[in-house]
């Protein structure tokens, strides 16, 4: 019996696979969105491609919204922190609420629109002037994923900004502020913090 099961879900995970792969995936020549499902007006546009009167549509290579395939060598499994570092302007001011005891990160991420009035030359920018809050609620001390630095990273997405986006042609790295990247690891002790108080139950009598 446990051999026949075991055949069973074999061939039922081998349907599966079949069917994956036998799966219809249209793309839309418009925005280059592609997966199943995608609901499609003609052969080659989606629905809210074709719902879109402005002209160049929105989401088109003519209105400079198609960024292309990835750039070879270029790692892609950025974190925001990396990201932050390497870009010139930032328009969001980001707060991360850590919860006390957490074995891993919960919680909750607001964003503030900010005006951009200063382009960053020098990069990458020091960790500590990132605009990033962390509220941290009295002895917890965890971390994330998303401070997670790796010097090499941002190196090498700095070098070919400088090199090819021509909105990064005045820009020069500043090799102190990147050597004091760590090679890998976490930037969270160097944010701005705010600690939380716990809340205190009112007791009665």
């Amino acid at each position: 019996k446990v051999a026949q099961t075991d055949g069973g879900m074999h061939e039922a995970a081998k349907r599966i696979h079949e069917d994956l792969l036998n799966l219809e995936q249209p793309t839309c020549n418009t925005c280059n969105r592609c997966w199943p499902g995608l609901s499609m007006h003609t052969k080659n546009m989606c629905s809210d491609c074709a719902k879109d009167k402005s002209d160049p549509k929105s989401f088109s290579r003519e209105n400079v919204m198609d960024p292309g395939p990835m750039p070879e060598g270029l790692p892609a499994d950025v974190s925001p922190v990396e990201e932050m570092l390497f870009a010139r302007g930032i328009g969001f001011v980001s707060m991360y609420r850590l919860p006390h005891g957490a074995t891993g990160y919960k919680g909750h991420v607001c964003h503030f629109p900010q005006n951009i009035e200063l382009w960053h030359r020098s990069l990458p920018r020091g960790v500590s002037d990132l605009d990033i809050i962390l509220l941290r609620r009295e002895g917890a001390n965890k971390t994330h994923k998303d401070f997670r630095v790796r010097r090499s990273v941002v190196r090498i997405w700095l070098q070919w900004l400088i090199a090819n986006n021509p909105y990064y042609s005045d820009c020069y790295i500043d090799w102190e502020s990147l050597n004091n990247l760590p090679e890998d690891g976490t930037v969270v002790h160097d944010l701005p913090h705010s600690t939380q108080l716990p809340t205190l139950n009112a007791c009665s009598g």
